[in-house]
């Protein structure tokens, strides 16, 4: 007498409610922080990297199942977790995109694509950082020189010291207004914020964490902290401003900046909190996500991809390849 073999019954997961659903999502994308490969260089200059070993990595395959679990679960990945994004970021899609049609202008694109143009619409959370690694455009090397011959000779009679006061006090005028040709600045950081969610009236910020750790003027003598624009707090509704690595003189500068913007119409409050160095054990609303023991390697993170079409498709899913 054969023996009857019972076949699996797949389980539909798209019949579950939408809220369950939903939760399941949270439970794979969801995990705090979200750091982005090619960032290795910037941990010792920087304390947004402090406790990065200890969040794990988001499970993203998920967004690749069908187009309607991508629509469901893509806006949860994006609103909840907080992204480090990585020095240059705004050269890179889908901010460069938009800031090109915003703001016309000398624009230098990078390949990478950090997250889908849905992102415009759902980011909630952001950690940036102005560093002086942003200043590479403004070095006076010799292309620079010939490019300002009557500059270059008015200079020839400057001593040592007073040439490089000149240069100097040129470099701080370009850090505060940008260089032309370049979208690699602080100038350009600000400008394209104001571009992100919230300025372009798709949805206000939720909470930007800005570090200040290395910045330093492209000598490294001085922090012109004063020529950070941030006009994009206000213009992006921010709801929570949290700035790492500042120096006690520098508080002050920051919080004349940003009374200046409460006499302009602003609707909402926003939080403001310094962090000189938070330590490993620091509590703040990421620490539920912080696991106990280390989860990654260093290079071990996200690597935006370009979208693509995933087969059978209609909408654009995210790529993600793992280091």
């Amino acid at each position: 007498m054969g023996t009857t073999t019972s076949k699996a019954v797949p389980f539909k997961f798209l019949e579950l409610p939408p809220e369950i659903r939903c939760m399941i999502y949270e439970e794979l994308v969801v995990v705090g922080k979200v750091y982005f490969k090619g960032t290795d260089q910037e941990h010792e200059n920087s304390v947004r990297y402090y406790d990065k070993a200890y969040f794990r990595k988001p499970s993203l395959a998920i967004l690749r199942v069908c187009s309607l679990v991508h629509q469901e679960a893509e806006p949860i990945y994006l609103s909840k977790n907080l992204f480090v994004l990585p020095l240059g970021w705004q050269t890179m899609e889908p901010f460069y995109s938009t800031t090109c049609v915003l703001a016309p202008g000398p624009h230098s694109p990078s390949s990478l694509h950090l997250f889908s143009t849905n992102a415009m619409h759902h980011l909630k959370n952001l950690s940036i950082a102005f560093d002086k690694e942003e200043h590479a455009n403004m070095i006076f090397d010799r292309k620079r020189w010939a490019s300002m011959p009557d500059i270059a000779a008015a200079t020839r009679t400057l001593t040592h010291s007073q040439r490089l006061l000149y240069i100097h006090d040129e470099t701080l005028d370009k850090i505060a207004h940008g260089v032309t040709g370049s979208s690699r600045s602080w100038f350009s950081i600000s400008n394209t914020l104001i571009y992100t969610p919230g300025g372009t009236g798709c949805s206000r910020l939720r909470y930007v964490e800005v570090d200040y750790t290395n910045a330093y003027c492209p000598l490294g003598c001085c922090r012109p902290v004063e020529s950070i624009d941030h006009d994009w707090v206000h213009i992006t509704g921010t709801e929570k401003l949290v700035f790492l690595g500042t120096k006690q003189q520098e508080i002050d500068v920051i919080l004349n900046s940003l009374d200046e913007l409460c006499t302009c119409d602003w609707e909402r409050p926003f939080c403001i909190k310094f962090k000189r160095e938070p330590k490993l054990g620091y509590v703040d609303h990421w620490s539920k996500w912080r696991c106990d023991k280390p989860q990654r390697e260093n290079g071990d993170d996200i690597q935006g991809g370009i979208s693509r079409l995933a087969s059978g498709c209609s909408t654009p899913l995210l790529h993600w390849s793992k280091t």
